[in-house]
């Protein structure tokens, strides 16, 4: 589990902390570390801690934080974006009309995060569908609407669909337990779709595909039927 310690008073923090326990600092994330802000005003903080920007930095918190609360990223605050790095890599969020969906997108954010945390510490390549429509990664958090159509967690050509359902911790538990499965976490999931991705982009479309028989070789062959 990935902690980090508030720049005020060098209480522990987590991920997801939005105050620090200890002085109540509000926090942010700024890609890659969580930091402590003080009130700038105009929707402005400054940040407690030199950061790549400098000392006293200001920033303002992401859209997703401030309006939806359902992450805890902050932006620069001469930025035009209004969406922090994270939440740029979601085009798809639940119907907010139903009061469970709420929940189940923050919980698919949170474990975005991570796992964009762990993506950018492994220095991939890492860009949004935005920023190369070919390439980038993306995120689409759909529902099953008893149209007859179901939703499938899955991978295809860069964008990862998840269907909101796995956030439904009842409802996880018991495909895990009819699927015979170990364990069965959301982090998990987004770890297993991002590395189809990276199949896609690092191995299979290599130019000399040098890299195939060695992945094979270690992780088994890709082209074998899950329900085979």
């Amino acid at each position: 589990m990935k902690t980090f310690h508030c720049d005020q008073c060098n209480h522990l923090v987590f991920f997801e902390n939005e105050r620090c326990e200890r002085c109540e600092a509000r926090l942010g994330y700024v890609r890659g570390e969580m930091h402590a802000f003080e009130e700038a005003g105009e929707g402005r903080w400054r940040i407690l801690h030199a950061s790549e920007q400098g000392s006293g930095a200001l920033f303002r918190q992401c859209h997703n934080y401030a309006v939806e609360n359902v992450c805890n990223g902050v932006i620069p605050a001469d930025c035009a974006d209004t969406l922090c790095r994270a939440c740029q890599f979601t085009r798809t969020i639940p119907n907010l009309t139903r009061p469970e969906n709420r929940l189940y997108w923050y919980r698919l954010e949170t474990a975005k995060r991570r796992l964009l945390y762990t993506l950018d510490a492994l220095g991939l390549p890492l860009v949004t569908r935005a920023e190369d429509p070919e390439h980038g990664l993306q995120f689409e958090f759909l529902e099953e609407t008893g149209d007859g159509q179901s939703i499938m967690t899955g991978h295809a050509h860069g964008i990862i669909t998840m269907n909101i359902a796995e956030a439904d911790d009842a409802h996880r538990e018991h495909t895990r337990v009819s699927l015979h499965e170990p364990y069965r976490t959301l982090l998990g999931h987004f770890r297993h779709e991002v590395g189809h991705y990276y199949f896609e982009r690092l191995i299979a479309q290599e130019p000399t595909r040098r890299w195939l028989g060695p992945f094979r070789r270690r992780f088994g062959d890709e082209r074998t039927d899950y329900a085979a």
